[in-house]
């Protein structure tokens, strides 16, 4: 028994037929996010925050996750 296709050869539109990046939401998702994070390690100030952050992680991880119990501002955030 023949099945009839879902859509007819004809109508399917070029940019579905063709393999490509562009078959999907989630690929192209990953597309953008890939051009969005490039995008974002071209900016100094970015890459400055990234390094400032990493400081960060290595001193919690030096401090065995204790963060800095001193900082007044911290403590008064906490309060609120």
């Amino acid at each position: 028994m023949m099945t009839k296709p879902i859509r007819p050869q004809g109508l399917i539109p070029p940019f579905l037929a063709m393999p490509c990046m562009a078959n999907s939401n989630v690929q192209a998702g990953f597309v953008m996010g890939s051009a969005t994070v490039a995008r974002l390690h071209s900016n100094p100030v970015f890459r400055a925050d990234l390094r400032a952050a990493a400081g960060e992680v290595e001193t919690l991880r030096k401090n065995n996750g204790q963060g800095n119990t001193n900082c007044s501002l911290e403590l008064e955030a906490l309060r609120r």
